[in-house]
């Protein structure tokens, strides 16, 4: 979740023509799976991996779906707002890594609508009220579900000598010694 601290805007109200101040607030965001449900009802697309690819009004429209506060408008989206919040879009939100390439949690690899989210969740176990959580970290978490439920894989001998190979040469640096 991510707390910007947006100051006072004054912005025009179509429904009555006239120009309103619109108090300061903190208002928080979360890319989450509740957030991408409710733009996906809306829109009737899914939003992984399209993110790059929609319009600006498809976008503005998501970024209210992130909004967790009551009394948002969509003239809080200043620009400097979307800046921040696609920074937010791009960051990792987990410590966990992958080695494999079959099990990396890249945007581009996520192509599922929300209800097939929302299935994984309840095939793992997962509580429903995961979907507030970063996206990034929701499928973090199944990923390593889905590799720690499944068959353990060995090691070839070539990966094998090549990270005793590594370790040998790391050694040898830190000790100052020759092979």
């Amino acid at each position: 979740m991510i707390a910007i601290k947006i100051e006072e805007i004054e912005a025009f109200d179509e429904a009555t023509n006239t120009f309103i101040n619109l108090p300061a607030k903190t208002l928080r965001f979360e890319h989450s799976l509740k957030a991408i449900s409710k733009w996906e009802q809306k829109w009737n697309i899914r939003l992984l991996p399209n993110l790059t690819n929609l319009t600006d009004e498809q976008i503005t429209d998501y970024l209210c779906c992130m909004c967790l506060d009551d009394g948002f408008s969509k003239a809080y989206l200043t620009n400097d707002v979307i800046k921040i919040l696609y920074n937010y879009l791009n960051k990792k939100q987990t410590a966990t890594t992958f080695h494999s390439q079959k099990n990396t949690s890249s945007k581009g690899r996520h192509n599922y609508s929300s209800e097939e989210i929302y299935a994984r969740m309840a095939l793992a176990n997962i509580p429903f009220e995961c979907d507030e959580w970063n996206i990034e970290r929701l499928f973090t978490l199944l990923n390593m579900i889905s590799i720690l439920s499944g068959p353990k894989k060995k090691m070839k001998t070539r990966d094998i000598n090549a990270m005793y190979n590594r370790i040998n040469e790391r050694n040898l640096k830190k000790y100052n010694s020759r092979g």
